[in-house]
């Protein structure tokens, strides 16, 4: 039996080039217990009849992936880690991680990092690993994350912050409940 306190989830989406994966790697170095999953690894696992994530006839396998993420997310933070997410999840997928945080009781926290398209497209073209180089597969994703309803509230618009004013932002709002998934 664990006696360790359950730690929580924290989901950190957004379109590619929003700053996920360097705000979860922090998030997760500056937590006394912390993990950071990156979804992109487990892309990587599969070896044979991969289909890009953005196509339509990605749609099983991204729901397979959404469940691998999520039993790796909720196993270490049934653990005591506080683990963030990094990955593409809209509303589509939530429900595969609401289930699993009413399942094992831990907290989960949604937040979708939203710059500018123009910006994302800039970073996910400079960036080292994974360049995008041809943005535009990507346009209809990014439009999918430009209005999500209800869940507005759970954007942290990114365009005129910088790391550090995103991270603060992030940290203040984990503190105050504000990306808490009820």
């Amino acid at each position: 039996m664990n006696d360790t306190p359950p730690g929580q989830v924290l989901i950190l989406t957004g379109p590619p080039g929003a700053g996920k994966t360097t705000a979860a790697r922090r998030l997760a170095e500056a937590a006394p217990m912390g993990v950071h999953v990156h979804g992109d690894d487990f892309m990587d696992y599969i070896r044979s009849g991969f289909i890009e994530p953005w196509k339509t006839a990605s749609q099983a396998q991204n729901l397979t992936l959404s469940r691998s993420l999520a039993a790796a997310c909720f196993s270490f933070a049934a653990g005591g880690y506080f683990t963030v997410l990094d990955w593409v999840v809209g509303p589509w997928f939530l429900e595969v991680y609401r289930a699993e945080a009413a399942r094992s009781g831990v907290r989960l926290d949604y937040v979708v990092l939203r710059p500018s398209e123009a910006l994302a497209r800039q970073r996910a073209r400079d960036r080292l690993e994974r360049p995008i180089a041809d943005y535009a597969p990507i346009r209809p994703l990014y439009a999918q994350l430009a209005d999500l309803g209800a869940l507005e509230t759970h954007v942290l618009e990114t365009t005129h912050l910088d790391l550090e004013a995103t991270l603060a932002a992030l940290q203040s709002g984990l503190a105050e409940g504000r990306w808490r998934l009820g």
